[in-house]
């Protein structure tokens, strides 16, 4: 913030990964609020959103592998009172924590498949329809540099039935560094 301005902005992540020989789980939650103005009295909010998010993996070869997804959102500066969606579908896994010469490490994988998702907005009734889901996931951990950490993840949801008006898209880009014990630092650019 700069010049005569008060704010407050608090932005929390938690992720959890775990992969077993032929099944894989993920989720992660996320919260950021934000809020400024020139005085005490003034302050706007800028940011008040909420997601929480899951997805089981079962793998049928080393490759392929069907989905089972959710997930929980609310926002109120765009007026979502809730989104909630689950999805099926299939996915293949192109890389996984492979080492390249020289490049590092590389993760990544392609998914497709149907969910439903139900929505309310604070100046609409409720909303429901199927969606075609694509999403990919991209990590890469470079070799020449210990403890960094790349990511890339992308997840579009067109509804079947109005593919060009309505559709979903939550993508992000970023990077860890892990730079000293436990802790790490975290950059990222999210469009919703």
């Amino acid at each position: 913030a700069r010049g005569n301005t008060v704010s407050e902005s608090v932005a929390l992540f938690a992720d959890i990964a775990r992969r077993w020989e032929k099944d894989r789980l993920t989720g992660s939650a996320a919260y950021n609020f934000a809020q400024s103005g020139d005085s005490k009295e003034d302050k706007q909010k800028t940011s008040n959103r909420f997601e929480l998010q899951a997805q089981e993996d079962h793998f049928w070869t080393s490759m392929f592998y069907s989905y089972i997804n959710g997930k929980y959102e609310y926002d109120r500066i765009m007026n979502l009172d809730y989104r909630y969606r689950v999805g099926v579908g299939l996915g293949i896994q192109w890389l996984e924590g492979r080492a390249f010469e020289n490049l590092g490490k590389w993760s990544f994988s392609q998914e497709a498949g149907l969910a439903w998702v139900k929505e309310r907005y604070k100046s609409s009734l409720d909303d429901d329809y199927a969606a075609f889901r694509y999403a990919h996931h991209l990590a890469w951990d470079p070799s020449w540099i210990a403890g960094f950490n790349f990511t890339h993840n992308f997840e579009y949801l067109p509804e079947l039935s109005d593919w060009a008006d309505n559709y979903i898209i939550d993508s992000d880009i970023g990077f860890t560094y892990a730079f000293l014990a436990n802790w790490q630092l975290l950059g990222k650019i999210e469009w919703d």
